[in-house]
């Protein structure tokens, strides 16, 4: 992409669901190798922690193989460690309110709704410290939109974050880097 079709590397964002993003982080880290550039943004939706989770960076995707990367948890599928730079779990990380209880699957595939949403802005979600007690209201100020503005390599929100799945009305003073 980068030789052929004239790409700058600075124009791309590499995004992968389960073991593509393991996909992705392995292409950085040959990108890296090969050229001495780093790709700016890897998000991983649910990346694959079955044979992956316990792996150290050289094995599976790592938040150095990129300047930014951005993590969906949606399901037990998913690591569960903080490996990204920004970590975001949807609801409590295991199941999805639009899945039946025991179906996994759909659980895992949720964060690719997630991430349309998110770029398509059809349906703003709203995110918390993990220690936060509550959802938003008008005087909260600690809380961050899921919104594409997140996947900027020079955007500053970082860290474990709890992700509300129902569709925000308002957004109040949450942060829209």
């Amino acid at each position: 992409m980068i030789n052929t079709c004239k790409t700058p590397l600075e124009n791309m964002k590499f995004v992968g669901h389960s073991l593509g993003s393991h996909v992705c982080g392995f292409a950085a880290k040959q990108i890296k190798r090969l050229t001495n550039k780093t790709v700016p943004t890897i998000l991983c939706l649910d990346p694959a922690d079955p044979d992956f989770g316990r792996n150290t960076c050289e094995d599976r995707v790592c938040r150095e193989d990129t300047n930014r990367m951005v993590v969906f948890k949606t399901s037990m599928l998913g690591i569960s460690d903080p490996i990204g730079h920004l970590n975001l779990q949807f609801g409590n990380g295991l199941k999805q309110p639009a899945c039946w209880f025991w179906d996994v699957s759909c659980h895992h595939t949720e964060s690719i709704t997630y991430a349309t949403d998110m770029v398509d802005e059809k349906c703003l979600r709203l995110a918390v410290p993990f220690d936060a007690s509550s959802y938003p209201t008008a005087d909260t100020e600690d809380c961050l939109v899921v919104n594409s503005n997140i996947l900027k390599p020079d955007n500053t929100a970082v860290g474990q974050k709890y992700v509300y799945t129902n569709c925000a009305e308002n957004t109040f003073k949450c942060k829209k880097e």
